[in-house]
């Protein structure tokens, strides 16, 4: 089976004048796309299902600074057109150096969930794709595709979509990463657009450029197997997970 994704690349009018142009089987968004201030909860499950109602489908509604009883995370939850909402990842290593470090807390890594029958996602938030231990962990897991909810800088744009192309290859899974355009960013930068999505094979599926607009392409679970029928780096990553590679070192406890 075959599955239409569209990432949402929105600059500074948001969304509503990008979603009339969305026509797929699964919604991408990127970070921050609600607000730049932390919000409640409520607040943003309510702007996710109002998001997938309007499209007709299940909807990765990037990540948001959410306010639990005054502990700010960086949460990313999934909406469905029934009105289900769920929370599917958070931001597990926040920002050094756009000072992020003093202002979120740390999140928790959570496994890949099925966004539709048949397809594992991952959900990795901004810059917890420059750490390749998570998407290892959502590999592991079996997730099919890897979503990387963003919000990037214009100077970082190459060096993002270079980790997102890496991420597929050496794991061979979809990844897509979806930023924003033209919005400030906390340092006085502005975002760079150029949502992009690779295949299994680390080439690129497709992109967007510096302006706003939606990303649509085919996730096919069929050229996992293809790919990893060649290569092997999957059935390899299980068997250096099962010789106790992860457990290694000081961290592991091993060293």
């Amino acid at each position: 089976m075959r599955f239409r994704v569209a990432a949402v690349q929105p600059g500074p009018e948001g969304l509503a004048p990008l979603l009339p142009l969305v026509d797929a089987d699964l919604v991408l968004l990127p970070e921050n796309w609600l607000s730049r201030k932390p919000v409640s909860y409520g607040e943003y499950a309510s702007a996710a299902r109002g998001v997938s109602l309007r499209v007709g489908a299940p909807v990765i509604a990037g990540a948001q600074y959410v306010d639990v009883n005054g502990t700010v995370k960086s949460v990313g939850v999934v909406a469905t057109p029934d009105g289900a909402v769920d929370a599917v990842c958070e931001k597990v290593m926040p920002s050094r150096s756009v000072g992020e470090r003093g202002k979120l807390a740390r999140g928790r890594l959570r496994p890949p969930f099925e966004a539709l029958p048949g397809l594992r996602v991952g959900c990795i938030v901004c810059v917890d794709i420059y750490y390749p231990e998570i998407a290892r962990y959502h590999t592991l897991s079996g997730a099919h595709v890897i979503v990387n909810p963003a919000s990037i800088p214009a100077d970082r744009v190459f060096s993002w979509r270079s980790l997102l192309s890496a991420r597929a290859s050496e794991n061979t899974v979809y990844a897509v990463g979806v930023n924003k355009t033209g919005t400030p960013y906390p340092d006085g930068r502005f975002t760079g657009g150029y949502t992009s999505a690779y295949a299994p094979d680390g080439e690129p599926e497709a992109t967007l450029g510096p302006h706003p607009g939606v990303l649509t392409f085919t996730v096919n679970p069929l050229e996992i197997e293809r790919v990893e029928s060649r290569r092997g780096f999957r059935s390899d990553l299980e068997e250096l997970a099962r010789s106790g590679l992860y457990e290694w070192g000081p961290l592991g406890g091993r060293g």
